[in-house]
């Protein structure tokens, strides 16, 4: 089944006489469904470019559209790749009421409930060996191992040649690398340590050229849509756990620290203030919120776990943790172009977004973790 702009706007209008007739409000009713053909066929548009992107690496059969409200989704199968697990089922989720895409990737196994925390910290430990990426992996409550990321509209409408590569090809990439580790892990022939040897292939993600000059501009984008203040300071070359977990050897990165005051007061948990670092690398901005508690070492098994399933409801901003530094922090990224290229609500939304959401999730469940780290929960 196939969505094509003529096809949508001529729905829109079907509903716009129906609308007509029925509330007597014209004008409301021509708003609303001009709107919603927009939307429409901003979705029937986005549904072609991934499905063309996609059908590169068609499995099987063609791939599914469905419509659930104001969701649509494509469904199915790419492959066949040279790795132990080498097809993945894939869905992409195109939200028109909140304007985001997302996409995700299932290994096909499922993860038995004696190894669950092998596998949980195997996929923590694989994250941080691999680095910055769009896309983050997630163990399911069924066992299922799954991959996901997520894009504005915006980014899939004006530069699509870019941006669904890395909303699907970087689902692909990460499932592929971490696929023949997982494996003996799942086996129990190897321990979750040996996720250090995952890496980026390159393979399905696109490339994007990395350059001082390129950085300098992202960040100076970056500075100026989200800082109107002084809570900041940048650094090019900063020591400690953050810029050894996202800025790879073959990347440069920059990074903002910042900070939201009285935290407590208007969000809740048990911080007055919360400090954060943006991080800035390969056109995307990522916010990097760390819990600050040191996590014993007999209580980092119990801790990965809860946050696991905190990740298991979440679309965009999701919890990892640092099993060699102890260390716990909330990720929350997009690209830099989604602050500057969408229109000025969208941009606002996001640029309020980069800082809030990923602090929102540490302050919401620090109390709770807290306690789980201490044992008290």
């Amino acid at each position: 089944m196939k969505y094509t702009a003529i096809a949508m706007l001529t729905c829109g209008l079907l509903t716009a006489g129906c609308r007509l007739l029925s509330t007597g409000t014209h004008a409301h009713a021509m708003k609303e469904a001009v709107d919603e053909c927009r939307s429409r066929a901003d979705v029937g548009a986005i549904v072609t470019s991934v499905t063309n992107w996609v059908a590169q690496y068609r499995a099987s059969s063609e791939f599914k559209i469905e419509r659930d409200g104001t969701n649509t989704y494509i469904r199915g199968t790419v492959g066949i790749f040279p790795s132990l697990f080498s097809k993945y089922d894939i869905i992409v989720e195109l939200d028109s009421e909140r304007q985001e895409a997302y996409c995700y990737g299932y290994l096909p196994t499922k993860v038995p409930d004696g190894r669950r925390n092998a596998v949980v910290e195997f996929l923590f430990r694989a994250e941080c060996a691999y680095g910055l990426s769009p896309a983050t992996l997630v163990l399911e409550e069924d066992g299922s191992v799954r991959c996901q990321s997520w894009l504005p509209f915006g980014e899939l409408q004006g530069t699509p040649g870019k941006a669904i590569p890395q909303l699907v090809g970087s689902v692909m990439e990460k499932l592929y690398a971490c696929s023949t580790a997982i494996g003996p892990v799942l086996l129990g022939l190897e321990t979750p340590r040996c996720a250090s040897c995952i890496h980026p292939v390159g393979l399905f993600n696109g490339e994007y050229e990395s350059s001082p000059d390129t950085l300098a501009a992202d960040t100076d984008k970056v500075l100026k849509k989200c800082f109107s203040d002084n809570e900041w300071t940048t650094e090019r070359s900063p020591s400690g756990w953050i810029p050894k977990y996202l800025a790879s050897a073959d990347s440069t990165a920059a990074f903002i620290k910042a900070w939201i005051s009285d935290v407590k007061r208007d969000v809740g948990g048990i911080y007055d203030r919360i400090d954060y670092t943006l991080v800035v690398s390969r056109g995307m901005v990522g916010n990097v919120c760390p819990l600050p508690i040191a996590i014993p070492k007999d209580r980092i098994v119990a801790v990965a776990d809860a946050v696991m399933r905190l990740n298991q409801s979440s679309k965009c901003a999701l919890f990892c943790v640092d099993f060699d530094n102890r260390k716990l922090w909330c990720g929350y990224s997009f690209p830099v172009s989604a602050l500057c290229n969408c229109d000025e609500a969208a941009s606002n939304r996001y640029r309020v977004f980069i800082k809030a959401v990923a602090p929102f999730e540490v302050a919401r469940n620090s109390e709770r973790l807290s306690r789980i780290a201490k044992g008290e929960d």
